[in-house]
């Protein structure tokens, strides 16, 4: 159900962001298609707290409310502080873009008039306005998205999500490179071995060590591991494998300062993860992984990425694990295969170092 609405009297939107940082990053599109046709209007964005950073570095909304849903600590008062401060904002649409039964609910009782979302979990009933989600996956999120533009009235041309750097981080980046040595000529790959959706979307991280260690070796790169605090033995692993010197980052900076990293990297090596979706809106050159998951449904859309995906017949299945217990859609990605795909991709690209 699509209830049509008249934009002309929408002045306020109020936004749930994606609860990932992937989705956050490809849910940007949609945001700026709605702060270019609608110029008048105040946007809000409610956000995870990890995200906040992300959005503040793009002039989308007018203001970030920070919220935690999966912190254990977030109770009944702070959900009703939440609820106390939008009603008291009046707005006239509120976009629910993550499955969530709350924010429908908090909507409806905020007294927002039209609350559009993806008609996927029981949190739909709340809404006036249902789209049905695509369930074959085989939209690709951003175009997901910017279907919710279109049912409020907003036409035009298909954006991709562009991520700016501020002053501050991309100082931080030049400091970095200063500290550890890394020159304009030096060819910088940058590594994230991780995935927070879980193992079946990672390869594995001996053949990253393996990499890494033919880029050096080949190349004489500068090697910098990525990742957040959770992901700390996923990097450690795969840094305990290298052979070769490289700064192993996991773990050790915010997600700003890693994307004014990525920024300056030549070559950015990941799997289907946030940090991909960073270094895709960064412009960033990249080797992107795919195991359950689709490129159709969540790759990167920079035409200078190359994809690494094995077509087999149980392929995509998006499981957080493999029901065969062999991950064969990662492992039978060869260290080679992706050698001769930076090799080329380094080829199309300069080295960055300092600017």
């Amino acid at each position: 159900m699509v209830c049509e609405m008249n934009t002309g009297f929408i002045k306020k939107i109020l936004i749930f962001s994606p609860n990932w940082l992937g989705d956050a990053v490809m849910s940007m599109p949609m945001i700026y298609a709605l702060r270019e046709s609608l110029p008048g209007c105040d946007i809000t964005i409610v956000s995870r707290p990890g995200l906040v950073p992300l959005w503040q570095q793009n002039d989308y909304s007018k203001e970030i409310i920070p919220f935690d849903i999966f912190d254990k600590t977030t109770g009944v008062r702070d959900y009703l502080r939440l609820f106390t401060k939008l009603r008291g904002k009046s707005f006239d649409l509120a976009i629910i873009l993550p499955s969530c039964l709350q924010w429908s609910l908090i909507s409806l009782c905020a007294g927002i008039r039209y609350r559009i979302g993806f008609s996927n979990n029981t949190g739909s009933l709340l809404l006036s306005n249902k789209l049905a989600n695509d369930r074959d996956r085989k939209i690709h999120i951003i175009a997901n998205y910017m279907r919710i533009a279109r049912a409020i009235g907003i036409e035009g041309k298909e954006y991709m999500p562009q991520l700016m750097i501020s002053d501050r981080y991309v100082n931080f980046a030049n400091d970095f490179f200063k500290t550890n040595n890394i020159d304009k000529q030096d060819i910088v790959i940058g590594l994230a071995p991780a995935a927070a959706y879980g193992p079946a979307k990672r390869w594995p991280e001996e053949y990253f060590a393996d990499l890494a260690d033919r880029l050096i070796d080949s190349y004489k790169a500068k090697v910098i591991i990525f990742g957040s605090q959770f992901e700390s033995d996923i990097g450690c692993k795969v840094s305990g494998l290298m052979r070769n010197a490289h700064v192993n980052l996991v773990s050790k900076t915010d997600l700003m300062e890693a994307a004014g990293l990525i920024n300056k990297c030549s070559l950015f090596i990941t799997n289907d993860s946030g940090l991909m979706h960073i270094a895709s809106a960064l412009g960033v050159r990249l080797i992107a992984i795919f195991g359950s998951t689709s490129p159709l449904w969540t790759g990167p859309c920079l035409k200078k990425s190359v994809i690494l995906k094995k077509d087999l017949p149980c392929s995509p299945c998006f499981s957080r694990t493999c029901h065969f217990g062999s991950y064969k859609c990662l492992t039978s990605i060869t260290v080679e295969e992706a050698f001769e795909a930076a090799i080329a991709q380094l080829k199309n690209n300069s080295p960055v170092g300092l600017q």
